[in-house]
């Protein structure tokens, strides 16, 4: 029985897989979609919706692979600085969705990042970075580099480590099945 955690992003992905209970990480991915071509980005609704065709494909291949217990993830939120940084915000939260859509029998719990920071940092407006070195001090872990996406799994273990009280967690931690298709589990 695992965990995943994601930190969903419309060009760029996170997960990781997770022991319940210890938090031990036994490994994770990041997905990356190539930006588009100045040429392409004259027609943008195809392009968009190539990427996250990609992204969404690439997403569930890993969830069905790794069959966790349940999905944590930090959906996208409304402070962004720029009007093309809402829209990537709006198209990830919509393919998170459609990931979800395909995958009903998983369970999944979502946190916004405000409740991310004050469950690691103790307060709400700490920062990303703040979070990210948390999780750093708390899960020993070799993470990968910058390049490699190493913002994006910090943030979905830190997705995890936050949603640590939550009753579905717990329950998964004391090894009763939360999902309904598995021998033993509510009909």
């Amino acid at each position: 029985m695992t965990i995943v955690g994601i930190d969903i992003g419309f060009r760029h992905t996170g997960l990781v897989l997770v022991d319940p209970g210890t938090y031990r990480v036994r490994g994770h991915a990041v997905f990356h979609t190539a930006p588009p071509s100045k040429k392409q980005d004259l027609y943008k609704a195809p392009e968009d919706l190539r990427a996250c065709s990609e992204m969404a494909g690439r997403i569930l291949e890993y969830l069905r692979h790794s069959n966790p217990a349940v999905l944590i993830g930090e959906l996208p939120h409304g402070g962004a600085r720029s009007s093309s940084a809402a829209r990537g915000m709006g198209i990830a939260t919509g393919m998170l969705g459609g990931v979800v859509a395909a995958m009903p029998e998983l369970p999944a719990l979502w946190l916004v990042p405000a409740q991310v920071r004050q469950a690691l940092c103790g307060r709400a407006g700490a920062s990303k970075l703040d979070a990210q070195r948390v999780v750093e001090a708390t899960v020993s872990y070799r993470w990968p580099t910058v390049a490699e996406g190493r913002e994006h799994v910090l943030d979905a273990m830190a997705a995890v480590l936050a949603a640590r009280e939550s009753d579905l967690v717990k329950l998964i931690c004391r090894g009763l099945p939360p999902r309904p298709d598995e021998e033993g589990g509510a009909s």
